[in-house]
C-alpha cells in the first residue's frame, strides 16, 4: 500500500446511505463527524483530511480521474436497484451493498447489520489497510453509533428537511420520504 487509502461511499439518496456511511465511521473514524461532498463538488481538502467521504455523486470515473493520483480509493455502494451499476459491478475496488442488508428488522437486527458489513469490508479493503482494526470494537462502535445516531433523529424528525446534523449527516424528516 503505497498511497492513502479512502473510501468514497456513494450512492442515490434513498438507499441506506447515512446508515452504511455511518457504520464505515465507526469503524475507522468513530468519534469524528461524517462529511458529505455535493453533486460534482470536489473538494481536495475534504478528501485530505477524511478517510470516509459520503456522497450521492455516482460519477465514479470521476473521482478516480481526479483523486486516483494521490489516494488508492475505494468504493462502497449501498444500492437499492435505484441506478444501473453494471459499468462498475467488475471493479474489484467496488463494493456493492444491498440496501435490504442495512434495513434494520426483526430478522436483521442492528448487531447483525454492523457484524455484516463489517466483515464484508473486512474482506474488501487491503489487508495492511485492516490490520490494526480491532474486530469487536468496531462492530460494537458500529451498533453505539446507529444506536445514537438514530437517537438523535427522535430528536430532529420533526424539522424541515433542510436542517442537517453535521455529525451524523442526517437530516430532518429524513426517514420514510417519498422516492
Amino acid at each position: 500500500m503505497t498511497k492513502p487509502v479512502r473510501i468514497i461511499q456513494l450512492s442515490n439518496p434513498g438507499s441506506g446511505s447515512t446508515v452504511l456511511s455511518n457504520l464505515l465511521m465507526a469503524f475507522f473514524q468513530p468519534y469524528e463527524s461524517l462529511v458529505f461532498m455535493g453533486f460534482h463538488h470536489y473538494n481536495q481538502d475534504i478528501v485530505n483530511n477524511n478517510i470516509i467521504i459520503k456522497t450521492h455523486d455516482v460519477m465514479i470515473d470521476e473521482w478516480i480521474k481526479i483523486f486516483s493520483d494521490k489516494y488508492d480509493l475505494y468504493f462502497i455502494i449501498s444500492d437499492r436497484d435505484d441506478y444501473d451499476w453494471n459499468e462498475h459491478k467488475k471493479n474489484k475496488k467496488n463494493l456493492f451493498i444491498n440496501y435490504q442488508e442495512i434495513l434494520e428488522s426483526k430478522v436483521n437486527p442492528l448487531p447483525k447489520i454492523s457484524l455484516n458489513i463489517y466483515n464484508k469490508v473486512n474482506n474488501f479493503l487491503p489487508k495492511e489497510f485492516m490490520i490494526y482494526n480491532r474486530r469487536n470494537i468496531s462492530i460494537q462502535n458500529g451498533i453505539n453509533r446507529i444506536n445514537n445516531m438514530n437517537k438523535r433523529y427522535l430528536e430532529i424528525k420533526n424539522k424541515p428537511f433542510e436542517f442537517v446534523d453535521k455529525y451524523y449527516q442526517l437530516h430532518g424528516s429524513h426517514r420514510n420520504r417519498p422516492k
